[in-house]
């Protein structure tokens, strides 16, 4: 069963992970080959402080992505009456149901993972505050990436900002519509031991992040309609740790990490 103590486990294997990204990244900083290709010695500090969060969240994206494509295999042809029950619930089995089950108990770790994850990264967001932003999807990453390297008027720049946005489309607006309408379909098999305030709570939860999927779409749109190229490159000229803290403040939406700097 899972605990606050195995939430704590997980955070720390986690800051283990930004422990190991913070040195890497240190030692590939101090080579003469980044010295060359990054000469500016302020923008390697930045990198050097702020680019670990970058990369664990990179890591924890694309582990997470990983698990959930294995769990919507595992269960996508599960009886919806089984998806919607704790898997340490002691619920009599019907045959051909234990792989369900076993995938269920995996979903409750990817969950804890996650958690984890959210648990060693807010922690690296206070500290950094207001300078570390929160670390997002791997495209946004790489994002902040070029435009602390001075790269946000490259042509690869444009390709990564359309790369986020593709996916950003696909995974935020068509799918997630799809398991919205397909949640409120749903909502009726679940479970009577399951108190009511719960449901309302999470399926209001889901709503929400349809509203803020729009709300970012929207934000995307400028994006591609021309403004944020204008933006990465007043970035660019902005990228400095001497300019004050209000200049150098960051914010980040929790469920994107779309920053405005």
């Amino acid at each position: 069963m899972l605990s606050a103590l195995s939430l704590a486990l997980v955070a720390l294997c986690w800051q283990l992970v930004y422990i190991q990204c913070k040195k890497l990244l240190g030692y590939l900083l101090s080579r003469e080959e980044a010295r060359q290709f990054i000469p500016d010695a302020k923008v390697r500090d930045i990198l050097s402080e702020q680019g670990p969060a970058y990369l664990v969240s990179t890591i924890h994206a694309l582990y997470v992505t990983k698990r959930g494509l294995e769990h919507l295999h595992g269960l996508l042809h599960a009886p919806v009456a089984r998806k919607l029950l704790h898997p340490y619930e002691n619920e009599p089995l019907a045959p051909l149901e234990a792989p369900f089950v076993a995938e269920s108990e995996r979903v409750l770790w990817t969950n804890l993972v996650l958690a984890g994850y959210l648990t060693t990264d807010l922690l690296h967001v206070v500290k950094q505050y207001p300078r570390l932003g929160e670390a997002s999807t791997p495209f946004l990453n790489a994002r902040w990436l070029l435009i602390k390297m001075g790269r946000g008027s490259s042509w690869y720049f444009g390709a990564v900002e359309t790369m986020f946005g593709v996916l950003f489309i696909v995974t935020r607006l068509f799918v997630y519509v799809i398991g919205l309408i397909h949640q409120l379909y749903i909502i009726r098999y679940v479970p009577s031991t399951v108190p009511r305030w719960a449901v309302i709570f999470c399926s209001g939860c889901i709503v929400a992040g349809f509203i803020l999927n729009m709300t970012w779409l929207n934000k995307i749109y400028k994006l591609a309609s021309g403004q944020g190229k204008r933006h990465a490159q007043r970035a660019e000229q902005t990228a400095s740790p001497s300019r004050s803290s209000a200049e150098d403040g960051v914010e980040a939406d929790s469920a994107t990490g779309v920053k405005v700097e």
